[in-house]
């Protein structure tokens, strides 16, 4: 996906900045936010990842979803997400060797609106 300089949604509606939303994906529920990040991890049984490491943003609470894909040895293989905190998730169980894990986190984005 290439990014167009000046067409992000905050650029027109400039509140949306003052409330941290740069852009808007369509849900069918108030409050959902989306973020997206490919990572290069080691091999391994588990892995602890924070948002601030990963270059995302925290979360407003737990109560959010991971999807976690290695992406880079053989077939595409699901990540199990284990805990999950405000500042970040553990994968329960991830590939065995080096590989680039593509993790898209979904729910309620820290500084945005409550959906209520």
């Amino acid at each position: 996906m290439v990014a167009s300089a000046g067409r992000d949604l905050q650029n027109f509606i400039p509140p949306l900045k003052n409330h941290g939303i740069l852009n808007l994906v369509g849900t069918n529920q108030r409050g959902l936010g989306m973020q997206f990040v490919a990572h290069t991890i080691a091999g391994g049984p588990a892995l602890a990842l924070t948002f601030d490491g990963l270059g995302l943003a925290d979360m407003e609470d737990a109560n959010y979803a991971i999807f976690a894909e290695n992406n880079t040895t053989g077939a595409a293989v699901l990540v199990t997400a284990g805990t999950k905190t405000v500042a970040g998730f553990t994968l329960a169980a991830g590939p065995i060797a080096p590989n680039v894990v593509n993790i898209v986190v979904i729910g309620q984005i820290a500084g945005t609106p409550d959906p209520a």
